[in-house]
């Protein structure tokens, strides 16, 4: 008997923790969810707009500053309150501004005829007077229905666009005031003076930005990847097309796309704490700002309800998904320790599948990272707008206060006359990074080390040891020629601009004390000839990175050369995806949710789980132009191209997600009870 119950505990136990996590993962989603339902609050947009001195701003507009005034206008019409008033406003505001402003756009996607959100809220005469100004802006900077057809032509080995800040600003924009005109009845048939339509020109390139999004979900996202100069500008422009497409193919699929760039942007950053700054790690394109910080991190805070911005009350919006909520709160993470290799579009020629990723190892405590390609393959001419530029390196986290800290090399920008860093190509695996100098890169400068303040440093025989409040450790060596300090302790220049750079890194609960580390890392076998360098690191295996440079050769990593052009699209324990499946899967724990770009429908796997959202079927809708290719329709999320090992085992338990109530403990034990038998 004694023996019985034990067993049914050795079930129940685990079961019940199963559920409490369950509730807990809920309570927390909840708690975003109603943090940013906070942006429409009533009591709050009433509250700011009575404090002159109250800063907050419309999201979707928090980039270009702002306007009281319009702001009111917002407000109360997307309440139905006041419309004669607010639309005189609107014609006195007309009368002194000319184009079609930020504001107006805003207010024309909102409640103009067109519109998915308010419509048939802006009188006729306003209306018209905004769409007639937004006719000559369109005709000067849309492409023609001839220019966009043929653009649906192109082969499939080819993407349609790209993502980074100008041209998703700009797109985004001019799209939506197209499909403004098409949606009102005294401009959709109006010609352009190449002889199209409003109606013809949206419905092309309508069809273009489908296939866009579908193919970079599938092939990897930014061209402009994680830019802390400019990623808030790009998704600006995605965010008005997820919160204004009428086009339901295209809006859905923004939503999906917006999902896995947020669950992309969760599992490369380092958690510093619920309301803190975020520390996104890996490759950073156009680094104008550096990379240890992002101009997008307020918004991110206003969207996961951590600070509250405005909304218009009733507005329905995108917000982040449950696997990106979880990611960026929980400090415990299902599998604490990764690697990620995402691929990102970078190409000149616009090849779909790119041959360079974005690599990254992740702990708890620090994010170490860089853009992985072979040199040969890209060149100044062959390397697309948004790759160059580029930052990489560690971060680590303040345990006490929430800051970051890192060791880097940094493009170094200065307004006025540019990078003044190198370009440099890499190879890594987890806890080691080797860089060198690139000679086919954009930027030509000075190779630089940079060390955010706050570390304790040791310089012993070569190496330079950086302790992280006793928890996490770097060890930097320039292989070759020694070095400068221009700034002590902040900035070295290397004497050999191309000598290699040797990254270490690890964790005292690895290593122990800051001075085991440093005696392990001498203890390191490294050995460098003219023709390479070799480096073992304690827990690593062995890398020989050559010196070459024409042609360049590519790392190996214990005799395997590195593989950039991978069959994975995404492969983390958070992300996967097969390069051009249409799946691509975001994993949380034993939570599993499905995108098909495809089919542009999203699901979460497990039906005893409660349900991510109401599924989309967009499969019944046309889609001419969507380019595929001969993996394009393998419906299979693909299998992960690293190895596993016990610092990646997922925890398992029959209840591991949301929902859980009495009743599916019960069943889970009748379940258990059956197999039992």
């Amino acid at each position: 008997m004694r023996r019985t119950a034990v067993r049914w505990m050795a079930w129940i136990v685990p079961l019940v923790a199963s559920v409490a996590s369950a509730q807990s993962d809920n309570a927390m989603v909840d708690a975003v969810i109603r943090g940013a339902a906070e942006s429409q609050s009533i009591a709050r947009w009433e509250a700011h707009l009575d404090d002159s001195r109250s800063s907050r701003t419309l999201r979707q507009a928090f980039e270009y500053g702002r306007n009281r005034e319009a702001e009111s206008a917002v407000f109360n019409l997307a309440q139905g309150r006041d419309l004669t008033v607010q639309n005189e406003w609107l014609r006195s505001y007309l009368a002194e501004t000319g184009g079609v402003n930020h504001h107006l756009r805003y207010l024309l996607w909102l409640f103009g005829t067109a519109s998915g959100q308010f419509p048939g809220r802006l009188e006729e005469d306003v209306e018209v007077e905004i769409l007639e100004r937004a006719f000559g802006e369109v005709e000067r900077e849309a492409p023609t229905t001839t220019a966009l057809e043929e653009t649906l032509r192109t082969p499939e080995s080819q993407r349609v666009m790209g993502l980074h800040n100008l041209t998703t600003r700009s797109t985004a924009k001019i799209y939506l005031l197209l499909q403004s005109l098409a949606g009102h009845p005294r401009f959709w048939d109006r010609t352009f003076r190449e002889g199209d339509t409003c109606e013809a020109r949206f419905g092309a390139w309508t069809q273009v930005w489908r296939r866009g999004i579908s193919e970079l979900a599938r092939y990897g996202m930014f061209t402009e990847l994680a830019s802390g100069h400019y990623e808030h500008r790009t998704y600006f422009g995605l965010f008005n097309l997820a919160d204004f497409a009428t086009d339901a193919l295209l809006r859905q699929r923004m939503h999906m796309f917006l999902d896995v760039a947020f669950i992309d942007i969760a599992e490369f950053s380092l958690y510093l704490g619920t309301g803190a700054n975020h520390a996104r790690g890996g490759h950073k394109s156009r680094a104008k700002s550096g990379g240890m910080g992002s101009s997008f991190e307020g918004g991110l805070k206003q969207l996961y309800g951590e600070i509250w911005m405005l909304e218009p009350p009733g507005m329905n919006t995108w917000r982040p998904p449950v696997p990106a909520i979880l990611l960026r709160h929980r400090h415990e993470r299902p599998v604490p320790i990764y690697e990620i290799a995402n691929r990102h579009p970078s190409e000149y020629d616009n090849r779909l599948r790119s041959r360079r990723y974005n690599y990254a190892f992740v702990t708890p405590v620090y994010v170490m990272g860089a853009s992985l390609f072979d040199p040969n393959v890209f060149n100044s001419p062959r390397l697309n707008r948004g790759s160059f530029g580029a930052w990489s390196g560690v971060i680590t986290r303040d345990p006490d206060g929430g800051h970051r800290r890192g060791v880097y090399l940094d493009p170094d920008y200065s307004e006025g006359s540019g990078y003044h860093g190198s370009e440099r190509w890499y190879v890594q695996d987890r806890d080691v990074m080797i860089a060198q100098r690139w000679r086919g890169g954009f930027y030509q400068g000075h190779s630089r080390i940079d060390f955010r303040e706050g570390f304790e440093l040791v310089e012993r025989d070569g190496w330079i040891f950086c302790n992280n409040e006793d928890e996490a450790y770097i060890a930097v060596r320039v292989a070759r020629g020694g070095y400068d300090w221009l700034t002590p302790n902040q900035r070295l220049e290397m004497n050999d601009e191309d000598s290699p750079i040797i990254f270490q890194t690890g964790r005292a609960v690895e290593y122990g004390a800051f001075e085991d580390f440093q005696d392990e890392v001498l203890a390191a076998p490294i050995r460098m000839d003219d023709e390479s360098l070799v480096y073992t690191g304690p827990n690593s295996p062995t890398i020989e990175f050559f010196l070459s440079v024409d042609p360049y050769r590519m790392p190996t990593i214990d005799g395997e050369p590195v593989q950039v052009d991978r069959e994975s699209n995404y492969d983390s324990p958070y992300l996967q995806g097969r390069a051009g499946s249409c799946i691509v899967t975001a994993l949380y724990g034993e939570r599993r949710w499905e995108y098909d770009f495809c089919e542009t429908t999203m699901r979460e796997v497990d039906p005893t789980l409660v349900d991510a959202g109401p599924s989309f079927d967009g499969g019944s809708e046309s889609d001419a132009g969507l380019g595929t290719d001969s993996g394009a329709g393998d419906h299979d999320a693909g299998q992960s191209d690293m190895d596993t090992d016990p610092d990646r085992a997922a925890g398992g338990g029959c209840a591991a997600a949301g929902g859980s109530s009495h009743s599916l403990a019960l069943l889970c034990v009748w379940v258990l009870a059956r197999r039992r038998r």
